[in-house]
């Protein structure tokens, strides 16, 4: 009886190893065994919240009248778009200002948590294009479900997504 519990836990073993050195499967295969649901809903529909962002304060070295003139006319907005849930969740967030003739700067940046066995990396995120009345950008994250080993967590399963965003002057936005 104990030599087949032995043989069984290693023959599963085995079958398991077998299927995280094959590779991924593809993000639409539903009928991975990794692909949890919490997986499922990150790569379901996004949320997105928009707000309103105060222009950021003259410094000392641009008091002048015309500097002052010009902040004071700068409005700007904020995305936060996010993936996942509670347990798993990744978002990338971007900020820009725009006065009446173009868009003066922005910024994105992205952040990531997750409670085990999920995992969430940020894969980066890039200004794609700098126009007068336009920027675009691109996000990328990265999401599984891992073991832990003694050398460390191990991922099963990993996919990433990329969201494209593009910024317009007046706080206009797209998402794809």
């Amino acid at each position: 009886m104990k030599k087949s519990m032995i043989t069984l836990a290693g023959a599963t073993t085995g079958v398991l190893l077998a299927l995280a050195l094959a590779g991924p499967a593809s993000a639409s295969d539903a009928t991975n065994p990794a692909d949890t649901p919490q997986l499922q809903a990150w790569r379901g529909a996004p949320t997105v919240t928009a707000s309103s962002v105060a222009a950021p304060a003259a410094t000392k070295s641009l008091a002048t009248t015309r500097a002052v003139a010009a902040a004071a006319a700068t409005a700007g907005s904020r995305i936060d778009h996010k993936r996942g849930s509670v347990w798993l969740w990744t978002q990338n967030t971007l900020e820009w200002y725009w006065n009446s003739s173009a868009i003066t700067s922005s910024s994105g940046w992205q952040s990531n948590g997750y409670i085990f066995p999920n995992t969430a990396s940020n894969g980066g995120i890039t200004r794609t294009y700098k126009g007068a009345t336009q920027h675009n950008w691109r996000g990328t994250m990265i999401a599984g479900s891992g073991v832990v080993t003694p050398w460390g967590a191990v991922n099963v399963y990993r996919t990433s997504i990329t969201d494209y965003y593009y910024l317009h002057r007046g706080g206009a936005y797209t998402i794809n």
